[in-house]
Parts: structure tokens; C-alpha cells; sequence
């Protein structure tokens, strides 16, 4: 295909993290006049200096590469910023930043990272949104397009970055996971398909509140031809496209076009009106969380006009992610779950639901990490239930126990290694570890992955098992 070209002869990416490197990346290979600023200083002294260390470093190596191009990563600087015949926005900085209002009275174009990807793409985009499950749902609606013959690019907000997925020859469509960072500077992204999932409270440190965080994520519906919604969230139906095709999903017994769940016989299905589609017998998971993610793919499969056998073909071989509660280990009665990936208070409680109607005896639940306002005490009827000693690190520990330390027994510790240690002198015959931690990463580690990663590798080399 032939690229189409940046209408500005001066582009300035805002915010060097990996987006941002992507998209300048992307922009300086094709020979657009390109420059970076970013405030790295801003990221040492407030979010964590160990994404510091690994920013410093990969700036450098871009600073390598590109020479030519006149980059400042250490403050936000406004004399690369005048120079600005439009702003690519990484997802990472606000739309709402003041440092962005001047441009905006000026009338330079502020283009996000997605609106760039859709400059230089022709193919039709999915998109998936939403609090939690956002990597499982496009993961399984990945296979399911896979498995239906078509040719397909996925990426966004995990495996493979958007701009990283443009390529000379264009697939038939692009499957993009998005964040409300992704879709807050949206203006306009036509999509073939579009889903939330769900949404609870997250990133209250960015957005005044959950309504804001909330009008983010609904922008992915506004010029969609299909809507994926899901009826037991509030969604603001003047968001949605008044020509799109909406296509409902929850727990509940569905209606005609629906998707959600029924009885018959004494048995639960998958379900899409009146028809049964799949027993939960035959899934090699359960859960709630688990069936709401199968049920979206459902109806996104649907939409795409994939046939049903396909689709609960690949049900039947669905396997949960890496670090989103899964079974690493089970040594001498003792079940060992990583859930890194839970990065706030509703994921942690998918997990300890799911995780505690697994376990005979009682959970010990390591949690903790960078900390952003929340509401904590959402926790505490299961923890209550299910948890008999939390164990607590990172930058939030301390709230984290003021909420929920008359729930269950509570300890501090200074490091992933501490805490695998005592969580393994605490365990008993029949209980379950789990790392979820309820919150980012970044305070101590450079993402989910890293924190995960030590969890695993702790666990191992104290129970002297080989990877």
C-alpha cells in the first residue's frame, strides 16, 4: 500500500515511553521531520525510578539512532513544542495536561497514537476497551478469527504496539486491545467492531472522576458499525453511533440477539437467545470473569459474522494468560497462582473469587504496589471469606492495611523475596498463594511482567523446583 503522509511538515511526539518511541520511531523511518520531548524528571521523583533507569536507557538508544532529530527528555521542553505543526500525543500523557493548552488555543493539531495509526492504515479495526479482561477478550477473538481462515494484525495496548503493526502489505483487519488513554484524544476512529467490557474504577489518579474515566472509554463507540455492550454496565446510549448495530452481553438469561447465560437440566450454557451454545462442563475454565470474556468474544465473533462452531471450537481450547491468575505451581498440597496482571482493586477480586472457590483451605494474598486513590474496602467481604494473611509491599501497603486490617491477619514486607518466604511459612495443606496485587507495578518494578516474573522466580528457587 502507499503510506499516507503526515499533513505537518514538524511533528513532536509528547512522551517518550514505549508508545511514544513507537510512534517516533514510525514517523522518523519514513522521513518525516520528527523531534521528542518528555519529562523523565517527573517520572523519577513521583512515579518510580526503576522505569526511570529503563526510559534513560532506551531514550539514549533512540537519541543513538536518530541524531538528526533534536530530542529533550528530561522536562517538557516548549521551545521543541513551538515547533509543533502537530502534537503526537503518547497515550501516557493526558490530553487534559496544561502543558498541551496553549497548543490547543493555537489550533496545532493534537493527534493521539491511535489517530496516527489510522493516517497510515486502510484495513478495517476492532476495538476492545474495558477495566479488566481487555487482553483476554482480543486474545480469544484473535484465535477465533485465526481459526476462521482471516488475516489479521493484533496488537494496541499489548503484544505488539499499533504503529508496529503497520507493514507494506495490510491484513484484512486490525484487532486492537485500547485503553482510556488510548481513546481519550479520539476525535474520530470508524471501527468494524467495537466492545467494553466493563468498567470500574481505575486510574483515579489521572481522571477527576470515574464518570471522566468512564467517558474515555466510551468514545470507542461513537462511529462504530457494530457496538458490543455490556448490559450490566452503564453505558450512555447517546455515546454510541445511532447507526450502529448493538449487540448485548451479561450473566443473565438473554433475549433474543443476546448473549448470556441459561439453564437447562440442571446445567449452565453459554448462551445467544434461546440458544444453547456451550455446557459449562465442556469449558477447561469457570468463573464469572472467564464466562463474561468468552461471552464478548462471542458477540464480537458474531458480528464479524464468524460461525458458531468455530468460535466455540476455540472455548473449548481457551487457556488463561500468563500472570492473570494462573496455577504456576502446586507443591505439597500448596497451590502457587500468579496474578500480576492485577492491577487494581476489581481484578483482585476476580482473582480472589475465582481462586478461593478453587482452594480447600484458605488463601494467603500478597498485594500491594505503586499507589494511585482507591477504594480499597471493596475488598474486604472477600477477603474476609477467603484470605487468612495478607502480606504487603510497595508504595500502598499502608492503605491497603488501613482498609482492610480488621478483615485478616496483616504483615509488611520490603521485597518480592520477603514475601514469598513468608508466604510460604505461613501455608498450610490444601491453602493457595496469590500474587494479586491490586495495584501497578511501577513503585518497585518496570511492569507487571518484571513483577510477576519475581514472584515466579522467588517461588522456584525457595521450593528448589526447575523452571
Amino acid at each position: 500500500m502507499d503510506f499516507l503522509s503526515v499533513n505537518s511538515p514538524t511533528s513532536v511526539v509528547l512522551g517518550l515511553d514505549g508508545f511514544g518511541l513507537s510512534c517516533f520511531e514510525f514517523l522518523a523511518k519514513r522521513g518525516v521531520s520528527v523531534c521528542g520531548t518528555y519529562n523523565l524528571n517527573h517520572i523519577k521523583t513521583r512515579i518510580s525510578p526503576v522505569l526511570y533507569q529503563e526510559l534513560v536507557q532506551t531514550i539514549a538508544e533512540l537519541t543513538q539512532r536518530w541524531p538528526e532529530s533534536e530530542i529533550n527528555a528530561q522536562f517538557f521542553d516548549e521551545r521543541i513544542l513551538n515547533k509543533a505543526d502537530q502534537i503526537i500525543l503518547s497515550p501516557g500523557i493526558s490530553y487534559w495536561d496544561p502543558i498541551l493548552d496553549n497548543y490547543k488555543n493555537k489550533g496545532v493539531p493534537i493527534v493521539g497514537e491511535v489517530a496516527l495509526f489510522r493516517q497510515y492504515s486502510q484495513a478495517p479495526i476492532v476495538g476492545i476497551t474495558g477495566t479488566n479482561g481487555k487482553s483476554s477478550v482480543t486474545t480469544l477473538l484473535s484465535d477465533m478469527l485465526t481459526a476462521a481462515g482471516k488475516k489479521i494484525a493484533t496488537g494496541g495496548n499489548f503484544k505488539t504496539l499499533a504503529m508496529d503493526l503497520i507493514s507494506v502489505e495490510e491484513p484484512e483487519l486490525y484487532l486492537l486491545e485500547l485503553s482510556s488513554f488510548q481513546l481519550e484524544s479520539l476525535s474520530e476512529l470508524p471501527l468494524k467492531a467495537a466492545a467494553i467490557l466493563n468498567i470500574t474504577a481505575d486510574h483515579m489518579d489521572r481522571y477527576a472522576s470515574i464518570t471522566a474515566y468512564s467517558k474515555a472509554k466510551q468514545n470507542i463507540y461513537r462511529f462504530c458499525e457494530h457496538a458490543i455492550v455490556n448490559e450490566e454496565t452503564l453505558i450512555d446510549s447517546a455515546n454510541i453511533n445511532k447507526n450502529a448495530h448493538v449487540i448485548k452481553f451479561s450473566l443473565k438469561t438473554p433475549q433474543t440477539g443476546e448473549f448470556g447465560i441459561m439453564q437447562h437440566n440442571k446445567k449452565c450454557y453459554l448462551a445467544f437467545g434461546k440458544q444453547r451454545l456451550i455446557c459449562f462442563d465442556e469449558l477447561p475454565v469457570n468463573g464469572k470473569h472467564h464466562y463474561e470474556n468468552m461471552l464478548a468474544a462471542l458477540a464480537l465473533g458474531y458480528a464479524l459474522d464468524i460461525p458458531f462452531e468455530i468460535m466455540l471450537g476455540c472455548l473449548r481450547n481457551y487457556k488463561s494468560l500468563p500472570f492473570a491468575c494462573e496455577l504456576i505451581l502446586k507443591h505439597k498440597q500448596i497451590s502457587w497462582y500468579n496474578d500480576s496482571k492485577a492491577v487494581n482493586v476489581a481484578a483482585c477480586l476476580n482473582a480472589l473469587n475465582y481462586v478461593g472457590a478453587q482452594t480447600q483451605g484458605k488463601i494467603i494474598l500478597i498485594a500491594g504496589g505503586f499507589y494511585r486513590p482507591t477504594d480499597f474496602k471493596l475488598l474486604q467481604t472477600s477477603v474476609n471469606q477467603y484470605v487468612k494473611h495478607l502480606i504487603l509491599l510497595g508504595a500502598s501497603a499502608a492503605h491497603i492495611a488501613d482498609a482492610l486490617i480488621n478483615e485478616t491477619e496483616v504483615s509488611f514486607v520490603k521485597s518480592m523475596q520477603e514475601a514469598v518466604v513468608l508466604a510460604e511459612s505461613l501455608a498450610e495443606t490444601g491453602d493457595s498463594v496469590l500474587l494479586a496485587p491490586a495495584c501497578a507495578s511501577y513503585d518497585m518494578f518496570t511492569n507487571y511482567k518484571h513483577r510477576g516474573n519475581e514472584f515466579v522466580t522467588n517461588v522456584q528457587t525457595l521450593l528448589n523446583i526447575q523452571p
